[in-house]
């Protein structure tokens, strides 16, 4: 889906579905369940405003776009879509039926809360939106408040917990994750070790491929580096590079006006990659992002469709 797509969808689907709120709750031993909200039906009503109200404000950015998640980076107005086959427990536990308890949750309970799960049904489609709760948005009845009623000032002797229908992630279908808020899936819900570990997993294969001398490097750098992680957990998935010949592929290092004169090679031939620079370029190769324009015979990167000089990789002699 393009950014319209997804607005008219998701809209469609809130405007018209039934509506159903559920608590995610972390238990004393660990696993997380979901849990009935008990909740009436002018509150779900005022609920489903505020979760419209949301998407509309973050649809109306002219600026939005829709990009994978593994390729994230550092810019705005970005809804990633989640591309790594290997799904978090939070996803599991959301679409998953059987961990849905008859329990209803109580306030009693707070401490345990993770967030909300709010699912629109219509039809046979369905989508579940995901609200991180922080504990500043719960209101203890121990603490002493005081509303206005009937021109006086009266003591609120009950816990509040406030709803901002703020949107973390939104699944489609049991099918495609979108995430609004990409820090909640990093600081909270474990996608940096996910990524991580994937990275780890397919820097073996690369190595198996007989490409590179050594991984040393590039291991350390996916357990010190998100963005280097997410960029080989992603290549390596989708790399057409490794269905070519082995000789094929050093030949075009070899004449490239990118990769020409910029990697050492052991005595077997293969490449060192021993620094930063080295695997970022080596990670352009994997995904083919270098391309030569028919027209003019330049070779542009592909992400980003900036002309790309031999010089740009010009490392220093030392």
């Amino acid at each position: 889906m393009n950014v319209a797509e997804l607005k008219e969808y998701i809209i469609r689907i809130m405007g018209n579905g039934i509506i159903e709120l559920y608590f995610l709750v972390k238990s004393k031993s660990g696993p997380l369940s979901v849990e009935n909200s008990n909740i009436n039906i002018s509150a779900l009503n005022m609920v489903r405003q505020a979760y419209l109200k949301k998407i509309e404000d973050i649809f109306s950015n002219e600026d939005l776009s829709i990009m994978d998640l593994t390729t994230s980076d550092d810019r705005k107005n970005v809804i990633y879509k989640y591309d790594l086959n290997e799904p978090l427990e939070i996803f599991s536990t959301i679409l998953n039926s059987k961990q849905y308890t008859d329990e209803s949750f109580s306030l009693k309970e707070i401490s345990s809360l993770c967030g909300f799960i709010v699912k629109f049904k219509c039809d046979k489609e369905e989508i579940s939106l995901f609200t991180k709760h922080y504990p500043t948005s719960f209101i203890s009845s121990s603490r002493f408040f005081f509303w206005e009623d009937k021109l006086r000032l009266t003591y609120l002797n009950k816990s509040i917990l406030e709803f901002t229908g703020k949107v973390d992630f939104i699944n489609i279908n049991s099918d495609s994750w979108y995430i609004f808020k990409i820090d909640t899936l990093v600081k909270v819900f474990g996608f940096h070790e996910k990524i991580k570990n994937v990275a780890l997993n397919r820097a073996e294969v690369i190595y198996q491929h007989g490409l590179v001398s050594s991984i040393d490097r590039l291991s350390y750098l996916i357990d010190t580096k998100f963005t280097i992680a997410k960029k080989v957990a992603k290549i390596c998935k989708d790399s057409k590079v490794f269905s070519l010949d082995k000789d094929k592929i050093m030949a075009y290092i070899d004449t490239s006006p990118v990769f020409k004169g910029q990697f050492k090679k052991d005595t077997d031939g293969k490449l060192i990659i021993d620094s930063e620079k080295k695997i970022k370029l080596f990670l352009k190769l994997l995904n083919d992002d270098i391309l030569k324009s028919e027209l003019t015979e330049l070779e542009y990167d592909v992400k980003a469709k900036d002309l790309v000089l031999s010089d740009d990789f010009t490392t220093p002699s030392i």
